[in-house]
C-alpha cells in the first residue's frame, strides 16, 4: 500500500505541476495577445437572452435544492429510526457533530469562549457563526438558525452555479452540474451546520462576478468567501488572472482595483484574532499546537493518508476518512487533467489548482472529501465529462449515490466522518 502511495504521489504531482505550468504559459500567451473585452459583452448578451424565463428557471432550481435537502433529512430519519428511534430533535442533532458543534458554540457564546484559558476556536472563520448568531436572534434557537443559514445558502448557491455554468456551457450541462454536486458523497454537509453551503455560495458568486467582470461585486463576494474559509483567499489570484488576460495590465490599478476588496475578509479575520488574543495570527498557533495541523506539500499529506491505512486498526476510520480523502484528491486531479485536455475555461482551472493545493495541505487531513464537495468548478468539469455520454450519466450518478449513502450513513451512526 505504501509503495502504491509513492507511485500515486509521484503521478499526481507530475500531473498537477504539469497543468500548473501549462496554465501559466497560457496566461502569459493571453497577456501577450490583444485583450478581448468584447467577449464579456457577448457573454452578458447571451445570459440576458433567457429573458422572462429566468425567474422560472431559478424557481425550479430552488425547488430542486429544497427537495434534495428534504431527501437527505428523510434518509437521516430512516437511519436513526432503524438504530434507536428518531425525533426531529435527534435528527437535527445527528448532523451537528464535530466542527458543527464548534460553530454552534461560537454562535452562542462568541469568540471569547475558552478551554483551559485558550481561545482554541479562533481557528474557525467567523462569517458562518456570525450569520447563525444573527438568525438565532429571530428564531431563539441556534441549531434551527444554523439549518436556516445552510439551507438558504445552498439554494442560493445552486442558482449562482447555474448562472456560472451558463456562461460557457449549455442549460443541460448546468443542470447536470447542479445534480452531481448535490449527490456527491459528502453533499449532505450542505444541509448540516457546517460552512460548506455558505462557502459554496460565496465562491460561486465570486467566480460568477469575476467571469462577468463586475469587479466591485467580485471583490465584495470574495471578501465574504475569505471571511468564511481560508481557501477563499485563492479567489484574489483567480480574479487577477481573469483581469490580466482580458485587459491591459496597467488597468488593474484602475478598473481592477476593486479586486483588493477581497483582502478585507482575511483582514477582518486577523483583526478578530488581534482583538481576542492580541496576535493577528494567533489562529495559526492554535492550528498547530492544539489541532495538530500544519501546512505542508499535498504529496506529503497523501503519503500520510496511505500510511494511516496501513497503521490504523480502526477499519471504519480507514474506510470513512482516509480512503475518501485519497479518492477526493484523485478526483480533483482527474478533473484537472480532463479540463486541461479539453481546454476548458482557464479561470476555472486556476481556481481548481489553487483550491486543491490549499485543501490538501493540512498535515492532519480529515476532511478532504468535504472540502472537495464545495469546489464547484470540479463538478462543472465532471458535468462536461458526461456530456453526450449516456452511460457516464448513468454510472457516475450511481457511484455518487453509493458513496453518499455510505458516507452519510456512517456519519449519522456516529462514525468518523469529518
Amino acid at each position: 500500500m505504501v509503495n502504491f502511495g509513492v507511485f500515486f504521489v509521484i503521478a499526481t504531482s507530475v500531473a498537477f505541476w504539469g497543468i500548473f505550468l501549462s496554465a501559466a504559459v497560457n496566461i502569459f500567451r493571453k497577456m501577450a495577445g490583444k485583450p478581448d473585452v468584447q467577449w464579456v459583452n457577448w457573454v452578458q448578451r447571451l445570459v440576458s437572452e433567457e429573458g422572462k424565463s429566468r425567474l422560472h428557471i431559478y424557481a425550479q432550481i430552488v425547488v430542486f435544492a429544497l427537495l434534495v435537502r428534504l431527501a437527505m433529512l428523510v434518509f437521516g430519519w430512516f437511519l436513526l429510526e432503524m438504530r434507536e428511534g428518531a425525533t426531529l430533535a435527534t435528527l437535527f442533532q445527528s448532523f451537528s457533530r464535530w466542527d458543527a458543534a464548534h460553530y454552534l458554540t461560537l454562535a452562542e457564546t462568541g469568540y471569547g469562549w475558552q478551554e483551559d484559558g485558550r481561545n482554541i476556536l479562533l481557528v474557525f472563520f467567523p462569517l458562518y457563526p456570525y450569520l447563525v448568531r444573527l438568525v438565532g436572534f429571530a428564531t431563539d434557537n441556534y441549531l434551527v438558525a444554523a439549518y436556516i443559514v445552510s439551507f438558504t445558502s445552498y439554494c442560493a448557491a445552486m442558482v449562482y452555479l447555474y448562472r456560472l455554468v451558463r456562461l460557457d456551457f449549455s442549460e443541460k450541462t448546468a443542470w447536470w452540474t447542479i445534480i452531481l454536486i448535490s449527490i456527491a458523497p459528502h453533499a449532505f454537509f450542505f444541509g448540516a451546520p457546517y460552512t460548506e453551503s455558505l462557502f459554496l455560495l460565496t465562491t460561486t458568486m465570486t467566480l460568477y462576478y469575476i467571469r462577468t467582470h463586475k469587479w466591485l461585486l467580485a471583490g465584495l463576494a470574495g471578501a465574504f468567501a475569505s471571511f468564511t474559509r481560508m481557501a477563499g483567499i485563492i479567489l484574489i489570484v483567480v480574479a487577477v488572472v481573469e483581469f490580466i488576460t482580458h485587459y491591459k495590465v496597467r488597468e488593474i490599478f484602475t478598473k481592477g482595483v476593486w479586486i483588493l476588496v477581497m483582502l478585507a475578509g482575511s483582514g477582518a479575520y486577523m483583526l478578530l484574532n488581534w482583538y481576542i488574543s492580541g496576535d493577528p495570527l494567533r489562529f495559526m498557533y492554535y492550528q498547530s499546537n492544539h489541532w495538530y495541523n500544519n501546512t505542508q506539500y499535498f504529496g506529503t499529506t497523501m503519503m500520510t493518508q496511505f500510511r494511516n491505512i496501513v497503521n490504523f486498526q480502526d477499519q471504519i476510520l480507514i474506510n470513512a476518512t482516509f480512503v475518501p480523502n485519497i479518492l477526493a484528491f484523485a478526483f480533483a486531479i482527474a478533473m484537472l487533467m480532463y479540463a486541461h485536455a479539453k481546454k476548458l475555461n482557464l479561470t476555472f482551472i486556476v481556481f481548481a489548482l489553487g483550491y486543491t493545493l490549499v485543501s490538501f495541505a493540512p498535515s492532519w487531513l480529515l476532511s478532504g472529501g468535504r472540502y472537495v464537495a464545495a469546489c464547484a468548478v470540479l463538478f462543472i468539469f465532471l458535468a462536461h465529462f458526461t456530456e453526450g455520454k449516456p452511460w457516464r450519466r448513468l454510472v457516475i450518478p450511481l457511484a455518487c449515490l453509493v458513496g453518499l449513502f455510505f458516507i452519510m450513513g456512517t456519519f449519522i451512526n456516529g462514525g468518523p466522518v469529518f
